[in-house]
């Protein structure tokens, strides 16, 4: 052996000498862990089974609940009952009148001989005639009088202007020319003719302008403008 190959077995020695040192240490460590269970009763073989038991979460109550296992869990929903079929019967099987204002004004109020038509007028009115006129303010519900006079005639149209109220006469002709010549022959294409001549005998439409109806609306149609009187105290036939 040169000078060389000593390190090498130096360092060959050491390596076997640690590795022997730890094979006793194991020896003894296990002698002694038999020993232990020998004393113990416990009888290690290899037939013994190692059971890993799953480790199962339990909920974290938050603080200030109460405690899980004194919680209880609410009961299922139960589904609702059949539904009461009665009422649908009695709705299907009861006749609903019409809301027909002289046959109410009859029952309600006692008032017997209502007309279905007024007397016709003698003639046509023109240009110029003045006429008094229920009209309702929707925003307070409140009906009231005015007086207006007939500003404008066509073959179908009346237009009616309540007094003191301005108006420019040239923007009145076009208007009611096109209701006359385009909106009115479209209405009745689509939806049908109106009664007429009417509850007066006219068949002329009564369009009237007037103020003080509300804030929030444009205009309106009363079918209770359609009877007489006697059926609707506020009715201007």
């Amino acid at each position: 052996m040169n000078q060389r190959d000593k390190p090498f077995l130096i360092i060959a020695l050491v390596v076997i000498g640690i590795l022997a040192v730890c094979c006793i240490a194991v020896v003894v460590a296990g002698s002694i862990f038999m020993a232990y269970n020998s004393q113990a009763g416990v009888e290690i073989s290899e037939a013994t089974p190692v059971v890993i038991r799953p480790v199962i979460p339990t909920a974290t109550p938050l603080a200030g609940s109460p405690n899980p296992e004194q919680q209880q869990i609410p009961a299922p929903v139960q589904p609702p009952s059949s539904v009461n079929t009665d009422t649908l019967k009695i709705l299907g099987e009861t006749i609903v009148p019409v809301n027909n204002l002289p046959d109410l004004a009859r029952r309600l109020e006692g008032k017997e001989n209502i007309p279905e038509t007024m007397a016709p007028p003698a003639a046509f009115y023109q240009t110029g005639a003045q006429s008094s006129f229920w009209v309702t303010n929707v925003d307070t519900n409140s009906n009231f009088k005015i007086n207006a006079t007939l500003e404008y005639v066509t073959q179908h149209v009346y237009f009616w202007i309540e007094d003191g109220v301005p108006f420019n006469l040239s923007a009145l002709h076009s208007l009611v020319d096109t209701f006359e010549e385009t909106i009115y022959p479209t209405n009745r294409e689509f939806f049908g003719s109106e009664w007429t001549p009417g509850v007066d005998g006219d068949p002329h439409l009564y369009i009237l302008y007037a103020e003080g109806l509300g804030t929030s609306i444009a205009g309106y149609y009363s079918s209770a403008d359609e009877y007489s009187p006697l059926a609707h105290e506020y009715s201007n036939a």
